[in-house]
Order: C-alpha cells, then sequence, then structure tokens
C-alpha cells in the first residue's frame, strides 16, 4: 500500500511544470533532512535570525521549511493544483518571477513589520508555502472574478470572494495559521496582474525560453494569448477544502 501511494505520488510530481516540480522536491528534501538529525529550523524567518543574527538566506528559505507531515501535504494539496495551472498557462519564467519575489519576499516582509513594530515577537518565526498558495488561488480568482465557486457544496460565492472566506475559515479552524503571511499572499495573488503587466515579460520570454526550452523536460514558454488573459487562461474547476497550516514556529 506505502509503495502504491509513493509510486503515485512520483508519477504524479514528475508530470508537473518544472518549476512546480522543483519547489515540491526542495520542500520534501528539506523536510526528509530533519529526519537525519540535521536542524532545518535554521531555514525559518524571523526578526532575530535575519537582522540581528544577519542570516539574509532566511527571506528565501522560510517557504521550504515544514514542521510536520501534515502541514507539508495539506499545502501540497492546496498549492501544487493552482501552482502548476498557472505554470502552464503563464510559463516558467513568469512562474518564477513571481514566486521568487512578491509571493516570497512581501509575506516575509509583512510578517517581519507586524511582529517587530506592532506584537513585539522578535522571536516568532514564519515557515511553510501556504503563503504561496493563498496567492496562486487568489490569482486564479483574479481571472474570472464573476464565476460561482461550490463552497463544500454548501453555497456559492463569487470567485473573487473565495480566497477571503478560505482566509477567514483558516485563521478560525487551523492552530497557529499564519494570517499575516495568508493575507499577504492572497494580496499579491490578486495584484498578480498588474505585476506582470509592469514588466517587458515578452521580450525576456523571448530571450530566456528558447535557452531552456530544448533540453528542460517540462519547462513551459510564454503564451501571448494566455498572457492577454492573465492571470491564467483557464479557471480551475476547484480548489482543495484545507489551505494549509501555515505554523509559524516559536508561537
Amino acid at each position: 500500500m506505502i509503495f502504491m501511494i509513493l509510486g503515485r505520488s512520483k508519477e504524479f510530481i514528475l508530470k508537473l511544470p518544472i518549476w512546480t516540480q522543483i519547489i515540491t522536491y526542495i520542500a520534501i528534501l528539506v523536510y526528509a533532512l530533519s529526519f537525519f538529525g540535521i536542524s532545518t529550523g535554521v531555514l525559518s524567518l524571523s526578526w532575530i535570525g535575519l537582522l540581528q543574527k544577519r542570516q539574509l538566506y532566511e527571506i528565501i528559505t522560510y517557504v521550504t521549511l515544514h514542521l510536520s507531515m501534515l502541514h507539508i501535504v495539506f499545502n501540497f494539496v492546496s498549492l501544487l493544483p493552482a501552482m502548476s495551472q498557472f505554470e502552464k498557462k503563464q510559463g516558467t519564467l513568469a512562474c518564477i518571477l513571481v514566486t521568487v519575489i512578491p509571493y516570497t519576499l512581501f509575506p516575509g516582509i509583512m510578517h517581519l513589520i507586524v511582529y517587530h513594530f506592532f506584537l513585539r515577537k522578535d522571536y516568532v518565526s514564519i515557515a511553510g508555502l501556504s503563503g504561496w498558495a493563498f496567492a496562486f488561488i487568489s490569482a486564479s480568482c483574479v481571472h474570472s472574478p464573476q464565476r460561482l465557486i461550490s463552497f463544500f457544496n454548501l453555497f456559492s460565492i463569487p470567485a473573487y470572494c473565495f480566497p477571503i472566506i478560505y482566509l477567514i475559515m483558516t485563521t478560525i479552524l487551523v492552530p497557529k495559521a499564519s494570517f499575516i503571511g495568508h493575507a499577504s499572499g492572497a494580496v499579491m495573488g490578486y495584484c498578480t496582474p498588474f505585476m506582470l503587466g509592469s514588466i517587458p515579460l515578452k521580450s525576456w520570454a523571448q530571450n530566456v525560453d528558447p535557452i531552456f526550452q530544448s533540453w528542460v523536460k517540462n519547462y513551459h514558454s510564454f503564451d501571448q494569448l494566455s498572457h492577454a488573459q492573465l492571470p491564467i487562461a483557464e479557471p480551475l474547476s476547484t480548489f482543495s477544502s484545507f489551505p494549509g497550516k501555515g505554523t509559524r514556529l516559536g508561537g
């Protein structure tokens, strides 16, 4: 049974677009390292770590760290469908740009600001990919804002409201969920069309895509038609009923 699950999981991951696939493997590797006595907590993001200890890598690495099997599984269930759909439609380059810069930096910076200047808790850390999950889900909802989404088959809501309802329910139902990280991710998702529209993505892709598309499997090139319909060309049919824990370390 276990080998069958592992086999199907491997098959699923290998079919993902390359950047989504890379992020998946990195998160799994980081989680696996903890079983060998390697301290991975240093990858989390906190004011003390980043600014007092000058561990600058934290502003990027915190998204790769998860605290439990449930944490990483729930985040994968929420993130991978939305992220892979985005990468297929907008291209690998666009997906890399939004994840490395706004989807990672903005939630991290907001966490630092709120916990240092308002809550006075410099030791509280943030970790996990749930901020990305909210970002990609929000980005998908911007595409068809009036589209109705069934919420647990109980009632339907406009797509643009879904991330907000999702955020509220996660905050209430999930212990230690990072409201700041989730909300910041959702904001960046809503802003995705404006961010990609403000950069010369087409010209960048024309230079980069031919280099990688020929030898990198599952690399997706920029599609001008899809880009004109930002943030994705086709709406997601379903969303996960659980967005992931977004657990904060030390809180």
